[in-house]
Formats: C-alpha cells, sequence, structure tokens
C-alpha cells in the first residue's frame, strides 16, 4: 500500500493491501468473538472497549495532527474540505463522504490528507454489524449454521458488488456492504482443517505450499491491477484469496517463515500507525512542494512514513492499548470519556473549518480575494452553462447556430464562444469525461464510466445520422490524450459527411501543475501567485499536443485548428485576467471571468471571426 501510495509504477496494484487487511481483520474478528463466546467470556461492551483502545487512540492523534498542519498550510477551500473530512473520520463516515465525492484514483485524491481513513470507516461500521451475527450463529450451537451464514454474506455481498461495478464504481469501492465478502471470506478460514490434520502425511505438503501461493498470488494482483481493474467485486477474490491461504498456511512453510523474518515482522507490528500517517504525510508535502519532484522523494516519504509510524506507536498506540491493566480495568469509563472528549474537540475544529470556508482570515487580503473566487466559481460556472443551455444568455433563437462537442473541456469552450460571439446560437453535446470518437476506449475507466461514454458515443452519433449541415460551424473540444490521435482522423471524416460546414478543432489548454487553489496556499501575494502558476504550466505538453492537431487538422479543407492556448496566456501563463480574477479554478478548467477573458483574446487574435 506505501509503494502504491509513493506513485512506484512496479505497484501500481498495491491498493489490495486494504483487501488482505480486511480478510485477516475478519479472521482475526471471528476468531476472537468465538472463543470469547466458547469460553463464556463473551461482553459486548468489552469487546468495543478492546477495539476503541485499539484503533482509536492513534487514529485520532493522525487527524487532529493532520489537521493541524492542515491549517498551517492548506488554502482556505482545501481546509474547508478537510474540515468536512475530519468530521466524517472521527465520526466513521468517510468512506460513505469519499464515495459522494468520487474517486479514489482521480487527480483530486491527492488533495485529500484523510482519504485513506475511508477504510477504517467500513472497519468501524464492520464491528456494528458482525459481532451481533457472530453471536446469533454461535448460540444455533450448530457448526454448519456457522458456515452457511458466512457463505451466504460472502455470495451475497460478492455478488452485489459485482453487480454494482457497471452502475456505481465508487460505491463498490467504498461501502461496507459490498466489503463484507472480504470480511466473511477471513472468517471462514477459521473452518479449514485444523493443523493437526494438515501436519499430517500427506497434507503437511499441502499446508507448507499455502502461505507461497498466497504470497504469489498477493504479488500477481499488486503488480498486474491498476486503476482500470474493475476493483473490487471478482477481481478483489485474487488477492483476498491469496490472504486466505497465508492465514490457512499457519507458522509452517517458505512463505510463513519470510513472514517472520524481523524486518517484515516489526513492519507488521507497526503497520497500523504508518498506515495511518503515510498518506497525511505525502498529500501534504506535495501540496507544499512547488518546484520538479526529486528522484529521491518516494525513498524519502517511505523512510519518515516508518520513522513518524514507529513514533506514534511507541507513544500513542501501545501505551494508551495496554497501559496499566488493573488501572485500566478499574476505571474504563475515564477512558471512554477522555476519547469522547477528543472525539469531540476534533470533531467541532473540523465542523467550524468547513462551516467558515476553510478560515480564509489566514491569507493576505488579495489572496483572501481570490481563494473566495475560487470557491464560488465551480457555482457561477453551472450557473453559466445553465443559462447557455436555456438561451437566456444566447443570442436569438433565429441566429446561426454553433454545435460544441467533447468533453468537459468542450463545457469550457461553449462558454468562451457563448462570450465572445453573442450573434451565434450555441448548442452542446458534452459529455464529462468522455470523447465522441469512435472505438475509443481507455483501459483505465471503470466500468460504469465504460457504459456511460459507450451511450454518449451513440447518443453522438445518432445527432451525425440526422446531418450537421444546418449548423454554421461544429467546434470540437477535449481534454487530448494520445489514445485519442488515431481515431480523430476517421470521427473528422464522419463530421465532414454529416454535412459540417466548418469544423473548429480546438487544441490543449494551459494546464497547471497542483492547482490555482493549492498555490494560492503557498503564495505571498498576487504577484507571487502569477509567478509559480507560470512555472507550473505544461508549455511542451500543449505545443506538442498542438502539433499534433494542426497537422491533423490539415488534412482536412473543412477544418480549422485553433490554439486556445495563445488566447489564455498573454505573456506568461500566469492564471490571472487583466481584471485579477483567477481564469482555472482547479488546475485546468476555467472560470465564468477566465472563459470571458479568454474569449474577448480569441476574438482579437481571430479578427473578429468564428
Amino acid at each position: 500500500m506505501l509503494l502504491f501510495h509513493a506513485e512506484l509504477s512496479a505497484f501500481a496494484g498495491g491498493f489490495v493491501g486494504v483487501d488482505v487487511f480486511f480478510v485477516i481483520s475478519g479472521y482475526l474478528i471471528t476468531r476472537n468473538i468465538r472463543s470469547a463466546i466458547e469460553a463464556g467470556d463473551w461482553s459486548f461492551l468489552g469487546f468495543y472497549a478492546r477495539r476503541a483502545r485499539r484503533l482509536l487512540p492513534a487514529l485520532f492523534s493522525t487527524i487532529a495532527v493532520t489537521f493541524v498542519a492542515g491549517a498551517c498550510f492548506l488554502s482556505p477551500e482545501h481546509l474547508a474540505n478537510l474540515g468536512r473530512a475530519t468530521l466524517c473520520a472521527v465520526t466513521s463516515s468517510s468512506n460513505v463522504l469519499f464515495w459522494i465525492e468520487s474517486g479514489y484514483f482521480d487527480d483530486s485524491a491527492r488533495l485529500k490528507p484523510l482519504l485513506h481513513t475511508w477504510s477504517l470507516g467500513v472497519e468501524e461500521q464492520f464491528y456494528l454489524l458482525w459481532p451481533a451475527m457472530i453471536y446469533g450463529l454461535a448460540k444455533l450451537r450448530a457448526r454448519s449454521a456457522m458456515m452457511i451464514g458466512l457463505l451466504t454474506v460472502l455470495v451475497a455481498s460478492l455478488v452485489a458488488a459485482q453487480w454494482m461495478l457497471p452502475r456505481d464504481s465508487a460505491a463498490a469501492f467504498f461501502l461496507t456492504p459490498f466489503r463484507m465478502c472480504e470480511f466473511a471470506l477471513g472468517a471462514l478460514c477459521l473452518h479449514l482443517p485444523d493443523a493437526e490434520r494438515l501436519s499430517s502425511s500427506p497434507w503437511r505438503f499441502v499446508r507448507a505450499a499455502m502461505a507461497p501461493l498466497g504470497l504469489g498470488l498477493i504479488g500477481i494482483a499488486v503488480m498486474t491491477f491498476d486503476a482500470g481493474t474493475p476493483f473490487p467485486g471478482v477481481s478483489s477474490m485474487l488477492p483476498c484469496l491469496g490472504a486466505a491461504l497465508c492465514i490457512a498456511g499457519g507458522g509452517r512453510g517458505l512463505g510463513a517463515r519470510l513472514l517472520q523474518l524481523p524486518l517484515l515482522a516489526g513492519l507488521g507490528t507497526i503497520s497500523y500507525s504508518v498506515y495511518l500517517v503515510h498518506w497525511p504525510l505525502m498529500t501534504l508535502a506535495d501540496y507544499v512542494a512547488t518546484g520538479p519532484a526529486s528522484p529521491w522523494r518516494p525513498a524519502i516519504l517511505l523512510t519518515a512514513s516508518i520513522v513518524l509510524g514507529y513514533l506514534q506507536f511507541a507513544l500513542i498506540e501501545q501505551p494508551l492499548r495496554y497501559g496499566r491493566e488493573p488501572t485500566a480495568a478499574r476505571r474504563p469509563w475515564r477512558f471512554a470519556a477522555a476519547l469522547f472528549a477528543c472525539a469531540l474537540g476534533i470533531a467541532s475544529a473540523g465542523a467550524l473549518a468547513w462551516g467558515q470556508d476553510g478560515w480564509p482570515w489566514r491569507s493576505e487580503s488579495e489572496l483572501q480575494r481570490l481563494s473566495a473566487a475560487l470557491q464560488t466559481a465551480t457555482r457561477t460556472r453551472v450557473e453559466r452553462l445553465n443559462c447557455i443551455a436555456r438561451g437566456d444568455c444566447t443570442a436569438a433563437p433565429d441566429s446561426e447556430r454553433v454545435l460544441v462537442i467533447g468533453d468537459s473541456f468542450a463545457q469550457d469552450y461553449l462558454m468562451v464562444l457563448a462570450s465572445a460571439y453573442p450573434e451565434y446560437r450555441f448548442e452542446a453535446l458534452i459529455e464529462s469525461g468522455c470523447p465522441p470518437l469512435p472505438d475509443c476506449v481507455d483501459p483505465k475507466w471503470k466500468p460504469d464510466k465504460r457504459v456511460r461514454c459507450s451511450h454518449f458515443r451513440r447518443k453522438v452519433h445518432t445527432r451525425l445520422d440526422r446531418g450537421l449541415g444546418d449548423y454554421a460551424a461544429v467546434v470540437v473540444g477535449l481534454r487530448w490524450r494520445p489514445l485519442y490521435y488515431k481515431q480523430l482522423p476517421g470521427f473528422l471524416k464522419e463530421l465532414e459527411q454529416s454535412a459540417a460546414r466548418r469544423i473548429l478543432l480546438v487544441g490543449a489548454k494551459a494546464r497547471i501543475a497542483g492547482g490555482a487553489s493549492k498555490l494560492v496556499a503557498v503564495s505571498s501575494d498576487l504577484r507571487s501567485f502569477a509567478v509559480l502558476a507560470a512555472a507550473a504550466t505544461n508549455r511542451k505538453q500543449k505545443e506538442r499536443v498542438g502539433r499534433v492537431l494542426a497537422r491533423i487538422s490539415r488534412r482536412s479543407e473543412r477544418t480549422e485548428f485553433i490554439d486556445i492556448s495563445q488566447a489564455q496566456c498573454k505573456d506568461t501563463c500566469g492564471n490571472l485576467a487583466d481584471d485579477g480574477h483567477p481564469i482555472v479554478y482547479d488546475n485546468v478548467h476555467f472560470t465564468v471571468e477566465g472563459a470571458q477573458y479568454v474569449g474577448r483574446r480569441l476574438r482579437e487574435l481571430r479578427g473578429g471571426r468564428l
């Protein structure tokens, strides 16, 4: 998991570490519950008290330190988001929050220091349901009842997750019902033949091979899975079965001896604290960095994560988990009251930061204004797009029409053109994240996005079949990727065959690494903001895209290439219009004022013609 979050390409499937953890957790928790019931020593209150001591001190410590660091470094927008995540993490509902925000593999994930707490949310919700279910099954006093119950949970959850993947992959990833199969698989390991039976010939060879085979399955998942793997669902069973085999293998065999090596065993002991601290450390380090990344960055961050994780383990996790046992046993309510006070304080701070827009008073006044503009940009952008769609802010119905086709970048160009050319009436055929190109499927797309984009392409082709001769021009705008270049000539030919009179092919915009809101946080004034934005612009990449699109456009007499970055960037791409308004509100999408500024410049550069 750490290697995946350090963005080492060889470990693109490292996210399966959470699934392995869920299997192990299902095994350990079920074993402990069943043992306590069989010994006549079961107590729901005792179970939750032990879980609270195990998880909450280190979790609350991580959340509190992350929030304080965020208050020092984050822009108001991102601190407000962190405040909301803080409140949800304390209340064990962050997985629901991040499902709503979606998604784990988005660029915005690097701006969410508490994103990793989603797995703690799933586990803590699991604790609310699982003890009662195991207790009820155990009271039936039939071994088969426990197995049937666990198998039912496994199959039902797995089928539900697989069904949900093409409909809402984020829900399948973040929400507890679709992860219960992993906990149930771990619990089923308790019903495998006991160690004595498997240690006798010929089963001892099978048992010895289990852990190496399990490690191999986990390794295959880590090395071959990536953001495009349909996940969880059936594919999650590969690493989960690997974890189950490691558990079933017990303490014998080569695989087990590897796991018992002092270094690996030591990392396993402190793994919970290391997991907690690593992601906030990596995201905040990314946030404050403004220059090119050092090649040593992954190694430095991994080392720092292990060191900080060990310190938290030694100073907080272990002392508060065990403490002085006689005192802890006599005064359990004192510990509960202290935890509640901590939770209330941290949640209150998060709620205040969220409710007060990230405390903009922390910034210099001009930067406060800029940050406020960025925070309201999404709402004003939606209002502007709705206005254009209704026809309230474009030309009369009898004006010449222009059709804009593409993804969310086309939404930007729609705003640009509608402000620059009010004499035309603009219509849109747009789906965020989806190219209209034929047979264009990114292997990294999740199943639900594949379905959505396929539907959009059918919609585009249906419109082309009706003909485009009644439009003065057709504008094509996308977030250009190398994957699209092969399909683009064929799509332009389809537009020509649909009687499109003119085709305007819009090039790449200037993209600001890290995003405008981040640059607000690390700037001392507007000038430094503009300088940082200009330095972070993807100048070489947009020029390369421009050359490719210009070459493709020259193959068609009716296609004209428009380099939008020339209108976006005057002397430099500093992300500030002449009136001081931000041009983009994230790292690439135009604000309303930015679109109007680019529109004015585009009309000037083109001599007033569309």
